[in-house]
């Protein structure tokens, strides 16, 4: 009996570590950026359902010097070479947050749509308008100016059978960044002044 618990429990840590060892693991960034303003695109909008491959990737738009709060969590899973059961594919998805002004410590703030949104894109499929919207919310625990730490709970909304639901929940400390960060273009983002 001992020897079955032992031998079912060991299946049990291989099949949790073969992403790991495949190389289906990736690497997560925290960032906010302070006094900036967006408005996130129109889900409804009939210009979006219209195909767009191998077209340009389309950035959320964002200026400096506006009163919003952006909380960004950053996915980046790096291209399999030389593999062939693998796809060479790097893979990126960025949860995007915005807070109106800067974020108060104990305040929950709401996560719809109007101010969340997942932008996706990998190396053959770019990150199209107007993405996909989150709902949750975003509890701040501590901020200062060099980071916010958050309590998140948000997801995916699911438009289309069989998407992926994807969900960002934890507490997660997000470093203040500058507009010229170059890691905001990699999390699809375009700071303009």
């Amino acid at each position: 009996m001992m020897r079955v618990q032992r031998n079912h429990l060991w299946g049990i840590v291989c099949l949790l570590a073969m992403p790991i060892l495949a190389g289906c693991g990736g690497q997560w960034e925290y960032r906010c950026l302070h006094d900036v303003q967006t408005s996130m695109p129109d889900l409804l909008d009939q210009q979006w359902s219209q195909r767009r491959d191998f077209t340009p990737a389309e950035l959320l738009a964002v200026q400096s010097g506006g009163e919003q709060t952006l909380l960004i969590a950053h996915y980046t899973k790096q291209a399999t070479t030389g593999d062939v059961a693998q796809f060479d594919e790097r893979v990126n998805y960025s949860f995007v947050i915005a807070i109106d002004g800067r974020p108060k410590v104990g305040k929950t703030y709401r996560v719809t749509p109007d101010t969340g949104r997942l932008i996706e894109s990998s190396t053959f499929w770019p990150a199209k308008r107007p993405y996909r919207g989150i709902e949750g919310q975003v509890t701040i625990l501590s901020a200062s100016a060099n980071k916010v730490e958050a309590l998140v709970r948000v997801t995916t909304l699911t438009l289309r059978q069989g998407e992926l639901q994807r969900r960002l929940s934890g507490i997660f400390t997000f470093k203040t960044t500058t507009p010229d960060d170059p890691s905001l273009g990699e999390a699809q983002i375009r700071v303009t002044n």
